[in-house]
């Protein structure tokens, strides 16, 4: 009976989830160590820009941030334009929660030993991509397709 087990290079044995078909789809060793670094110095970066943007008082209501009433002692440009800046740092809040959120499960996958590698495919991001955006969770080309690129 011929065994399911087949050699890497050096003698070491793969397992059947490790085999598909006659190519070999291990994972390669890479050195996190770099990634890890990127992503934790831009989680406190970005924790940094949240907190200040927390302490500018995006949080604070209308009347409280201008000292004026909407619509009683506001020109409606004026209110228009509050309510605008309000709106685009609330976006930009959003933004920053959402990639803190992607820093730490980007943490998380290599800690699992599953960094580097889609969510969607199982596929190897690249290396290219890694170094362009450390918290990528997909490869360009499902990136793209996603995005409908």
């Amino acid at each position: 009976m011929r065994s399911m087990r087949r050699s890497r290079p050096g003698g070491i044995s793969l397992t059947p989830s490790e085999m598909k078909g006659d190519t070999v789809t291990a994972k390669p060793q890479r050195n996190l160590e770099p990634y890890k670094k990127k992503l934790r110095e831009l989680y406190a970066h970005l924790t940094a820009e949240r907190d200040a943007m927390e302490e500018a008082g995006l949080h604070e209501n209308l009347v409280d941030e201008t000292g004026e009433r909407p619509g009683v002692d506001t020109h409606p440009a004026d209110a228009g334009t509050e309510l605008f800046l309000r709106e685009r740092d609330q976006v930009l809040e959003n933004n920053l929660d959402t990639i803190l959120e992607q820093c730490e499960r980007a943490l998380k996958k290599i800690e699992d030993g599953t960094y580097g590698y889609s969510d969607e495919s199982g596929e190897f991001i690249g290396e290219d991509r890694l170094d362009a955006v450390p918290y990528a969770n997909l490869t360009v080309e499902e990136q793209e397709h996603y995005i409908g690129g």
